[in-house]
């Protein structure tokens, strides 16, 4: 296994626990659930959030694969290229949507 594949490996089996926090997070929002399940997904979404906000809103894993091939069209997930390219946008849409169901299951809770 070379370097490159271990990195896109690491940074595709990343992306899937990432997104299925996330849907988890919309389906508990949805359904009113807490619980530490919960906690546990909110805090992998906000580590990741963190990790992009540090590395300038640019994922750090390709900005690893740039810096190992100094070729920035080198893909960094083994994930289609039409999928890849939309990682970004709809993690942080989807993020948003769980993160303000659980926001609105915080106030409204009690309330019928």
């Amino acid at each position: 296994m070379t370097a490159l594949f271990a990195v896109q490996l690491l940074h595709t089996v990343i992306t899937i626990v990432i997104f299925a926090c996330i849907g988890y997070l919309i389906c508990a929002g949805f359904s009113r659930k807490r619980g530490r399940l919960v906690q546990l997904c909110l805090l992998v979404v906000v580590l990741e959030a963190m990790a992009l906000a540090l590395s300038g809103f640019r994922c750090p894993l390709h900005l690893l694969v740039i810096n190992m091939t100094g070729n920035h069209h080198t893909p960094d997930i083994l994930l289609p290229a039409w999928i890849s390219k939309r990682i970004m946008k709809t993690g942080v849409l989807l993020a948003t949507a769980g993160l303000l169901l659980h926001l609105r299951n915080h106030f409204t809770s009690g309330k019928t």
